[in-house]
């Protein structure tokens, strides 16, 4: 990983630089320089691929073929003695395809970012109220679960030109994204269609940008947590995300590459592929009227406070209702799937 950090940062650093210079009305020789230097640089070794399949359908129960790679994930993970819940072993087995190398890669920077930002220390409702407060200029509107989009995946909104990422504190930013996913992948069906990210980029400036950052944050999604990620639509970008997300796909594999897609909510682009008005929220033109989210009734009225108070009782319900899956898996397989045997498949 470290040397994704290395060669991102390189490029990222000298795409702000040379942005800074053709900024406004800048000369058309700083623009041509820009150009010229995303043009030139070379790829950086990409991350680990993220495999997912599409073929079975999402309500249909366990198959035989995710049942033999839970069993081959089970048996490399007690090997490393890496702890495992049922349902993270059904999300390594649809992520990871029964690669045991990756699951066991996987498991192990869950387990790495739990030692080392020491995330027992902290609960899940005080990360996601802390990173509203300090890191939203809005005070909502980091990463929250709000309808379904088109495909029917659950959608992730987040409100990225209120972002502040010099004001990121890690612990609980890795907190809260783990704990936003884990919701999020609260059923089979969901764990199979995944997680379609919405983010909204048309006030996004050098304040609202860090390579850093998203690198940093993109390892929990690449090769990261088992989540599967369906799509991330960037909405009404700035010059700014465009060289950004350029230089940021450098260190992406050709799949991830191509879950990034850009709209717009002006000509009703957003809304006519990606999810309907009613299942976004305010700050994407929405009008969401469900149980959860941040910004339901698509006004933009009431405080930071109370947006984040109703999407952390919406991601509550969400954490419920995976672990009654949890438990559902225990009764049917025995704890960490122990009573599943591969010759009984």
């Amino acid at each position: 990983m470290s040397s994704h950090i290395g060669g991102l940062g390189s490029v990222g650093w000298k795409v702000v630089h040379l942005l800074r210079a053709a900024n406004a009305d800048a000369d058309t020789d700083a623009k041509t320089d820009l150009v010229r230097f995303l043009h030139a640089t070379p790829d950086v070794t990409p991350l680990q691929e993220d495999n997912a399949d599409d073929s079975v359908d999402a309500d249909a129960p366990l198959t035989k073929q995710e049942l033999e790679w839970i069993v081959a994930t089970r048996d490399a993970a007690a090997t490393q003695s890496l702890p495992c819940t049922n349902v993270e072993l059904v999300q390594l087995a649809i992520v990871t395809k029964g690669d045991t190398a990756k699951a066991l890669s996987r498991l192990k920077k869950m387990a790495a970012w739990k030692k080392d930002l020491s995330l027992d220390d902290v609960s899940f409702a005080d990360a996601f109220r802390k990173n509203n407060a300090t890191v939203m200029t809005s005070g909502y509107g980091t990463l929250t679960p709000y309808g379904r989009a088109r495909s029917g995946s659950r959608v992730l909104c987040h409100w990225h030109s209120e972002a502040l990422p010099a004001e990121v504190e890690y612990q609980s930013a890795f907190k809260e994204i783990i704990g936003v996913f884990e919701a999020c992948t609260s059923s089979l069906a969901d764990a199979r269609r995944g997680i379609c990210m919405i983010v909204e980029c048309g006030g996004v400036g050098y304040s609202n940008v860090s390579l850093r950052a998203e690198l940093k944050f993109a390892s929990l999604y690449v090769g990261g947590y088992p989540v599967r990620i369906e799509r991330i639509v960037l909405v009404d970008v700035t010059m700014l995300v465009r060289v950004v997300l350029k230089a940021l796909k450098r260190a992406l594999p050709a799949k991830m590459r191509s879950k990034f897609h850009l709209s717009h909510t002006a000509n009703g682009e957003l809304y006519e592929q990606h999810a309907g008005r009613e299942e976004l929220p305010d700050y994407l033109g929405g009008g969401y009227g469900g149980d959860g989210g941040g910004g339901g009734g698509g006004d933009g009225g009431g405080s930071g406070a109370s947006h984040v108070e109703k999407a952390l009782a919406y991601l509550s319900q969400l954490h419920e209702a995976r672990a009654a899956w949890e438990a559902e898996l225990v009764k049917a397989y025995g704890v960490g799937f122990k009573e599943l045997n591969a010759d009984a498949m």
